[in-house]
């Protein structure tokens, strides 16, 4: 057997604050979403509208790399998905990892793969339960995971943006934690003196 080293920890979240002013927070139309008791809380009310919030790291797209949260929908319509999102160009074009309570996964992209854009039949934590999704590229492919489990693995998808989060595709109460995104990344700079090397 032979044990893949995982990248080191770009982002560690628990949502105990928001002193750095990454994660929004506020109300609009159909939607709030709040920092509350070492969670990050979204609420949208209109089924079939849901919403999303996203960060900017630099992710190569080249590079190992990894994004995973945990999930706990408290209520709402439990068949239309949340999970992760990712390679958003703020355009439209994106990739999203959702699970529904009713026991099924999707991945989303504007990408034509096998079992890409459909619904899968899995073993998913039912409503009120915690949920862990998982994104892991390596070398080249893309593996999915839900609570340790893999579920689906295709090749790399290509990264329209650097944006990436968290998204609810309908009405629901939906409490994330535990954000924690790896990559492989070697920043390397020359220092250039005057006159030359």
């Amino acid at each position: 057997m032979v044990l893949q080293a995982q990248p080191p920890v770009l982002l560690q979240e628990d949502f105990s604050s928001n002193k750095e002013g990454l994660w929004w927070t506020g109300k609009g139309d159909n939607y709030t979403i709040a920092l509350e008791r070492g969670k990050y809380i979204v609420t949208t009310t209109q089924k079939n509208k849901g919403r999303y919030i996203t960060i900017s790291p630099y992710i190569d797209s080249k590079k190992d790399f990894s994004i995973e949260a945990t999930f706990v929908q408290k209520s709402g319509s439990d068949d239309n998905g949340f999970g992760l999102m990712w390679g958003d160009n703020a355009n439209g074009k994106y990739h999203d990892f959702t699970i529904a309570t009713t026991g099924y996964f999707r991945i989303l992209s504007p990408e034509v793969h096998p079992k890409l854009n459909e619904w899968i039949a899995t073993k998913v934590n039912p409503l009120g339960q915690a949920n862990t999704l998982k994104i892991e590229q390596q070398k080249g492919r893309l593996y999915f995971y839900i609570n340790n489990q893999q579920v689906l693995e295709t090749t790399a998808l290509p990264l329209y943006g650097t944006r990436l989060g968290f998204i609810a595709h309908t009405n629901m109460i939906l409490e994330i934690d535990n954000l924690i995104i790896r990559h492989d990344l070697k920043l390397t700079c020359r220092l250039i003196l005057p006159g030359g090397w």
